[in-house]
């Protein structure tokens, strides 16, 4: 790994907000997947297909962001992106007994559209600041480690 590569600002921004999204999505899978099978009391089979609408939530995000970064500037749209992902986990601090399954999936789809531009655009910067013959060590350091 070169380590020259996080004197650049942009790297060094888009990776932190990389690693940063990162721990707050698949913190939230955790909780989402245990909300629905221990409070809500659904089989895992169940909690898998409530958790469909957010994933192609993020499909949908993930496919849209090429297109609205030709109108806008990409940081606005990932600020818009966070934004919207805080208004998705502000919703998700309101699930009650009552309205519990329904105020989840409202939650999870809007932070996963928030979230995708986000993914999207860091990664893109992560590689796309580096310097061609280190992008595959700055592609390297945006992936998730497979095992150890």
């Amino acid at each position: 790994m070169d380590l020259r590569l996080f004197r650049a600002p942009v790297f060094s921004a888009a990776l932190t907000t990389y690693l940063l999204a990162t721990f707050v999505v698949f913190g939230a899978y955790v909780l989402t997947a245990q909300h629905f099978q221990l409070v809500l009391g659904l089989s895992p089979l169940q909690a898998g297909l409530w958790t469909l609408p957010g994933v192609a939530m993020f499909i949908v995000g993930a496919n849209l962001t090429p297109v609205i970064v030709r109108r806008f500037n990409p940081v606005s749209v990932m600020v818009a992106g966070l934004g919207l992902t805080a208004i998705g986990y502000s919703l998700l601090t309101q699930i009650g007994d009552v309205a519990g399954l329904g105020v989840l999936v409202t939650g999870t789809v809007i932070y996963s559209l928030g979230l995708a531009p986000v993914f999207t655009l860091t990664n893109d910067m992560i590689i796309g600041n580096a310097p061609p013959e280190r992008a595959g060590s700055a592609a390297a350091l945006s992936e998730k480690p497979a095992r150890s």
